[in-house]
């Protein structure tokens, strides 16, 4: 699990990078769409993380925080998944709006009963904040950000076709 919260960092940093040249911020190469190749594979990839993570961590559930490692990690991969539709004006973001179920659901099970259930001391805190913490974080502001605006405002934003057509022939068009 240590490997694998790196890797993770290293895609949720390229993913950044890849939707602030998305978003025409910083402009390399003008006739190559490379915010967007970088945004797709870069959620991608940790979209396949996660779901790694939470496989070896069901196979060695040994404690009550492996099983919760394992569980916030398909949370997050299914939450990706609509992000990822999402800023990609694909349909099926909706799966954004069903992963805030799973996660209250996965939270509210977390902090129940947390006095008997938990040990602080036997959780590597680093570990958590970087395979868990930092993805979650990241999930929260772009999911909130897709959640926030109406589809009007967010195709305005982030889709890299508003300089082509308008948001009613994008609508027209699908």
């Amino acid at each position: 699990m240590k490997r694998t919260g790196n890797y993770i960092l290293i895609c949720v940093i390229t993913s950044l990078l890849g939707l602030i040249l998305k978003l025409e911020l910083i402009t390399p190469l003008d006739f190559v769409p490379i915010g967007i190749l970088l945004f797709t594979l870069s959620i991608m990839v940790l979209i396949a993380l996660l779901v790694l993570q939470a496989i070896l961590a069901f196979k060695k559930v040994d404690n009550f925080w492996t099983l919760i490692i394992s569980s916030y990690s398909l949370v997050l991969s299914i939450c990706f998944i609509g992000i990822l539709c999402r800023y990609q004006m694909w349909k099926g973001w909706q799966f954004l709006y069903y992963s805030r179920y799973l996660f209250c659901g996965v939270f509210v099970l977390t902090f129940i009963k947390r006095k008997a259930i938990f040990n602080w001391k036997e959780v590597n805190k680093r570990i958590l904040l970087k395979n868990i913490g930092i993805p979650l974080i990241y999930a929260l502001i772009m999911g909130g950000t897709a959640l926030l605006l109406s589809y009007r405002q967010f195709y305005d934003i982030f889709s890299a076709r508003h300089h082509i057509e308008t948001y009613d022939q994008f609508l027209k068009n699908r």
